[in-house]
């Protein structure tokens, strides 16, 4: 005979199980903003490791300023930095969740970048710094410039930046292989040379597109550290913004023919070392001190329904955190705002007996930011 205490000891086991499977709801985590001069990164990431992330970001910048010839004087960039996949997925929706790990994207409220951290593993966190270091090469190549680079050396080169690292104080690494990028070049080899000259957006499909990021990695690599050749590529650049064909000005501008850069870039490949280079950062840069508030709940909970209007890729999202926002007492004016401007982007335009007594007495009693 089973005692009373015995089920009683297993309801509660059976609601412990059930309340632990229940799914978590985006805005439940605890945020922080950590904050530095040139960057403001929104987390539910450990802070420690992600003020860390923000030094190597501003060391990064002020090595990619000069080394990209470009103005310093740059808007500040926020990223929201997703401390594992639930919240990514929670930001992005679902399906972007399972095909990417982080986001770039331009809007009129300004730029911004969405990683996923993933704190539970070393290689996800690199890979969110490679991925951050790669769009912010992007961020300050496009930055109030009209100058146009060609598709396989716009993301052949960022990944070339990508891998910086900085293993001494006031010092960096610059030229080693992302580890994807090596992964796709083993097993897909390269893509051929006038293939590669010639790729755009629009002529390359998904499949094509690691083999332009892994090839165009070579020939940047090979251009930058191995070819000496980064003037000479300034006048190819200049050249192709004028129209001239891809491949010819690239002959003209390196003074060899198609064959001979076809050699050098097999060469490259074929000797599988890649040099790497020392630098000094630039002497007037000063280490950061990143500076980590821990967020309210409320405005946590605001900034992160901004995010989703303002990006759109998952806007279902935004009725569940103001559901949880109604419910957890953190309802605010301001949150009512961001979902009206999000309806009107999207043209859903509620009629006024859409809102019941009940709800419009929520907005009209609920307090302000």
């Amino acid at each position: 005979m089973v005692s009373r205490a015995a089920v009683f000891l297993v309801l509660c086991f059976g609601f412990v199980l059930t309340a632990n499977a229940a799914p978590r709801y985006l805005g439940e985590e605890i945020w922080y903003e950590v904050d530095s001069e040139n960057f403001r990164v929104i987390t539910d990431g450990d802070p420690k490791a992600v003020k860390t992330l923000v030094a190597d970001l501003e060391r990064y910048r002020a090595v990619a300023t000069e080394l990209l010839e470009v103005d310093p004087n740059t808007p500040k960039l926020t990223i929201y930095a997703a401390g594992d996949r639930d919240t990514y997925a929670g930001l992005v929706g679902a399906e972007l969740a399972e095909m990417t790990n982080g986001l770039f994207d331009t809007s009129a409220e300004g730029s911004y970048a969405l990683v996923n951290l993933d704190g539970r593993s070393i290689k996800k966190q690199l890979k969110a710094r490679e991925f951050l270091f790669h769009e912010y090469t992007h961020f300050l190549s496009y930055n109030g410039n009209t100058i146009h680079f060609p598709y396989w050396y716009s993301e052949g080169f960022a990944e070339f930046m990508a891998t910086m690292s900085f293993p001494k104080k006031g010092r960096y690494e610059l030229g080693e292989i992302p580890q994807e990028r090596a992964q796709t070049l083993m097993y897909a080899g390269l893509m051929p040379l006038d293939r590669l000259l010639r790729a755009t957006v629009y002529n390359t499909d998904a499949e094509e597109k690691a083999d332009v990021y892994a090839s165009g990695w070579l020939l940047s690599h090979w251009l930058m550290m191995e070819g000496d050749k980064s003037e000479e590529f300034k006048q190819f650049v200049k050249a192709y913004n004028d129209g001239a064909d891809p491949v010819k000005s690239l002959e003209k501008a390196l003074g060899m023919s198609v064959e001979e850069l076809e050699k050098a870039y097999v060469a490259a490949f074929d000797s599988g070392e890649y040099e790497v280079v020392s630098g000094e950062i630039p002497a007037h840069f000063k280490e950061a001190k990143p500076k980590v508030k821990r967020l309210p709940k409320r405005e946590s909970v605001n900034i992160l329904a901004g995010f989703i209007a303002q990006s759109g890729y998952n806007l279902q999202a935004l009725d569940d955190l103001l559901s949880y926002a109604y419910h957890a007492g953190i309802y605010s004016t301001q949150l009512a705002a961001i979902k009206a401007s999000a309806d009107l982007r999207i043209g859903d335009f509620p009629k006024p007996a859409t809102y019941s007594p009940v709800c419009l007495a929520a907005i009209a009693s609920s307090p302000g930011t």
